[in-house]
């Protein structure tokens, strides 16, 4: 039995052969890209005199392992309530003012947790 990607496999059919050109031609992208993909070992090709080829059996599983498959719909998308609700936090103070905002100011010495209380004589 001939291992995959083997000549062997293609022996009879050496009609069925690709250039470059007409490989890239056919998978709609630029020729740079089908280097790429050669030299990164991503689609099955063959070195025959310094020539690269492709077998379209080769093409067609390449283009098959590059499915993107259809991710499933959860049960609560289909759902007229959302799972669960957000909501709506303020993270200011009433009366205090957020740096970078207009609207009004107060003290800061009044806001700041951090600040020490006044001192009362």
């Amino acid at each position: 039995m001939a291992r995959r990607g083997h000549i062997g496999e293609h022996a009879g059919s050496l009609g069925g052969t690709m250039t470059i050109a007409e490989t890239a031609k056919r998978l709609e992208i630029s020729r740079s890209k089908l280097y790429a993909l050669v030299a990164a070992r991503r689609i099955a090709h063959y070195r025959v005199g310094g020539k690269i080829l492709f077998f379209e059996d080769d093409v067609v599983a390449f283009l098959a392992s590059c499915r993107v498959g259809v991710a499933a719909i959860p049960a609560a998308a289909n759902s007229p309530r959302p799972a669960f609700k957000l909501k709506h936090v303020s993270l200011a103070r009433a009366g205090t003012r957020v740096p970078g905002r207009g609207g009004h100011s107060a003290s800061r010495a009044s806001t700041d947790r951090n600040a020490r209380p006044e001192s009362r004589p």
